[in-house]
């Protein structure tokens, strides 16, 4: 908040002078709406995540994780099918500057740009992981890195198949089943693709958007004999799909493409 100090200064004549001084206030003890520094959600076990240390700020409130924190999600896990869940601070439930944390399968967050953060109501989105279903379903391993409002996720293993056996045309091909795959609030993904052929192989992936524009701007792509494999980062467009094209002379059924990770926003 924006304040007008009136300061009264004596010259040399004798005359006061009146002169207007602005200042800010520091809102959140200092905390800037919509930060966040450390507080990253990490692997504890197959039923458990820990927060890291950390702070920042919820709904015009400041927030302080001062030790690590675990947090049982075992209520959230869905044994029938796997899912995303969403880690965020509870606003109604905090006794802040000590937040409430939970869990949640049900909804991802929205961009909130008044609160310049990932919102469900009040409730602010810190953090996001995956879990598998069936028996030997739970939280697989993973890794997170981020120290700010953008994080990085990475699963020790390939999340989803997102392309099992595609036949190359030559073209841009949408793989729609992305945007279900990954955070409403992720900005990029991590993939692995690879291709094999009785020649010579020719694979890229990129963002749906452009694709469509006819660009390559942070294209993946790999050519070699026999076979070609590349990794890495995708930056989203707003679709949240990618596109993935293959010569129309290589081989039928030859293209697989797994989700690794993905990149988000808090």
């Amino acid at each position: 908040m924006k304040k007008i100090i009136l300061s009264f200064m004596f010259c040399m004549m004798g005359a006061i002078v009146l002169f207007a001084q602005e200042s800010y206030t520091k809102s959140y003890y200092g905390v800037p709406a919509g930060i966040i520094k450390g507080a990253n959600v990490t692997y504890h076990d197959g039923m458990k995540v820990t927060i890291t240390p950390g702070y920042g700020e919820c709904n015009g409130h400041y927030w302080e994780i001062t030790e690590s924190r675990e947090i049982d999600l075992t209520a959230v896990i869905h044994w029938f099918e796997e899912t995303l869940i969403y880690i965020y601070i509870d606003d109604s439930a905090s006794s802040y500057p000590n937040p409430s944390i939970f869990g949640s399968r049900e909804y991802g967050p929205s961009w909130d740009a008044s609160r310049l953060g990932w919102y469900i109501g009040d409730d602010r989105c810190i953090g996001v992981l995956y879990s598998y279903s069936g028996l030997s379903g739970g939280i697989p391993k993973f890794t997170a890195h981020g120290n700010g409002n953008l994080v990085r996720f990475i699963m020790d293993e390939p999340i989803y198949v997102l392309v099992n056996g595609g036949t190359p045309t030559g073209s841009w091909i949408r793989i729609t089943s992305l945007s279900d795959d990954c955070p409403t609030n992720a900005t990029a993904v991590n993939v692995f693709a690879y291709e094999t052929d009785s020649g010579n192989v020719d694979l890229s992936l990129t963002a749906y958007e452009t694709a469509t524009a006819g660009k390559v701007c942070h294209e993946l792509s790999c050519a070699g004999y026999n076979r070609g494999s590349v990794s890495g980062w995708i930056q989203l467009g707003t679709s949240k799909d990618i596109s993935w094209r293959g010569a129309s002379d290589d081989d039928p059924q030859s293209t697989f493409v797994y989700l690794n990770g993905f990149e988000y926003e808090r």
